[in-house]
């Protein structure tokens, strides 16, 4: 259930910036996740931020829009709510053949009928224009996954597994 309540919130992202360097590059990627963090109930904007390969992965827009309406109406239904989703400061871009990665760490808590869950996972940015234009994927789906939907991320980006921590109320 913890990794389709994760999954409800694999989201994307782009925006158009230009950014010189590093410290430009990371500034504009944490601008851009906060934004992906806040988005709540609307699937639609969610998908115009997504990546194309999420969004074909979950059987295009209609059926990923289906898919997000039944996980929030089953979590509803089990006693499950999102309390807030959060970003941390992102790591430094690591540059691959084709494309620019950025790992932004993240924190979502949830009440549950056990308690608070808390989920600390990441966004990864990947940029295919050297930092003009983001997107992000949620890693709920593991890296595992990840490295297979996009396998040219470089092995030195070392993606985290995804850490659960449950405080009985």
């Amino acid at each position: 259930m913890t990794t389709r309540i994760i999954a409800c919130v694999v989201v994307a992202a782009s925006a158009s910036f230009a950014p010189a360097d590093d410290a430009e590059i990371k500034k504009a990627v944490k601008l851009l996740a906060d934004n992906v963090a806040t988005i709540k109930g609307d699937f639609e904007a969610l998908l115009n931020l997504s990546h194309p390969k999420v969004v074909e992965q979950l059987g295009g827009r209609k059926k990923a829009i289906t898919a997000m309406e039944t996980i929030l109406k089953e979590m509803k239904d089990d006693g499950i709510v999102i309390k807030s989703l959060t970003t941390g400061e992102p790591a430094n871009p690591v540059r691959g053949d084709k494309e620019l990665y950025v790992l932004v760490p993240t924190k979502m808590e949830m009440t549950t009928p056990e308690g608070t869950l808390t989920v600390a996972g990441y966004f990864l940015g990947i940029s295919a224009d050297s930092g003009k234009t983001w997107r992000f994927v949620d890693g709920a789906g593991g890296s595992a996954k990840i490295r297979k939907m996009f396998p040219d991320i470089p092995e030195k980006l070392v993606l985290p597994e995804l850490e659960y921590k449950l405080k009985k109320d």
